[in-house]
């Protein structure tokens, strides 16, 4: 988003550079840099330790009916989808145009249009801090939930990711499955992968998502869509019955661009340097000379917004580090 504070760079190219790294940065403060567009620094820090993330690489293997993928944690992530349906494999095209690196995918469990990365993960290779040993993780071993895992809650900071390990399947048509797809669609199905992907890429632009275009700096979806328990989705219902709603695991999904907007925060609201994109008001942009303390002042207005119309608490998507 163009604001934060200057950081002091470590390049990570291979992976067997990351015990030596780990020993340069072991007792300091640092972070860990993938492709950055889901990450914000404040300000105040100066100088800090950022080790960034560029390791390339991507192979393709078929085993019996289905397709593996060993791919580079500083490969770009949109580039790998483009990668994957033009081979004709099914279940990331959804997730085309979201922006970042391969490795920053099973941190939040990247997902859109009900579809979630921690579905087509076999494994995922890592530098343990804490045991300074290379080693792989299975899938069942990440803890992947909605926009969450093992790297970004129980055990945040001690794995780096250095490889993803992702398995496909092949077939002749695709379900389109998500409303706004079959809109854009004009049909249940797709033709094939690649004719999801842009399709998915079209409704992208159309709400200003789309990273490497003539957008505003923006970090994506800037809020999670919260879970809501059936009961407290009953009572909002009775008071908003124009509410969307998708059944979740554990309750209820609600948009939180609809909360958003219903709390009366529009598209286009200007805060100081900052605001919310003209496209999409889930989208907060940098309007040019805007700071990380200007985008926080907004984000808790949204979110105090929020809890008071609908006592439901919106979780921030990017991670911060303050």
């Amino acid at each position: 988003m163009n604001m934060g504070g200057e950081t002091n760079l470590i390049r990570l190219s291979s992976p067997f550079e990351a015990d030596t790294i780990w020993q340069r940065v072991k007792g300091k403060e640092y972070f860990i840099l993938s492709g950055g567009s889901n990450l914000l620094v404040s300000d105040d820090l100066i100088y800090l330790a950022c080790i960034k993330i560029e390791i390339d690489g991507m192979e393709f293997k078929q085993v019996d009916t289905s397709v593996t993928a060993s791919v580079g944690a500083g490969v770009d992530f949109d580039y790998f989808v483009e990668q994957v349906s033009s081979r004709g494999l099914t279940g990331l095209e959804v997730l085309a145009g979201i922006p970042g690196l391969v490795g920053a995918c099973p941190v939040q469990n990247i997902g859109a249009y009900g579809a979630e990365a921690s579905e087509f993960i076999q494994s995922v290779s890592v530098y343990d801090t804490q045991t300074e040993e290379y080693c792989t993780l299975d899938s069942s071993q990440c803890g992947f939930g909605y926009r969450s895992s093992i790297f970004n809650s129980i055990s945040k900071g001690r794995y780096w990711i250095l490889g993803v390990n992702f398995i496909f399947s092949v077939k002749d048509s695709v379900e389109a499955g998500h409303r706004d797809i079959v809109t854009e669609l004009g049909s249940e199905t797709a033709r094939s992968s690649e004719h999801l992907r842009n399709s998915i890429l079209s409704i992208r632009r159309r709400k200003g998502m789309l990273a490497g275009e003539d957008f505003p700096k923006s970090a994506g979806s800037f809020f999670k869509n919260p879970v809501i328990s059936r009961d407290h989705y009953e009572t909002l219902k009775e008071r908003f019955p124009e509410m969307p709603s998708f059944d979740a695991d554990s309750g209820v999904k609600i948009p939180a661009a609809w909360m958003i907007g219903a709390a009366g925060f529009s598209k286009g609201t200007i805060h100081k340097g900052v605001g919310i994109s003209p496209y999409h008001n889930l989208s907060l942009i940098n309007r040019g000379q805007g700071n990380f303390s200007e985008l926080m002042e907004l984000a808790d207005n949204i979110i105090e917004a929020v809890d008071s119309n609908f006592q439901v608490r919106l979780q921030i998507e990017p991670e911060i580090i303050r």
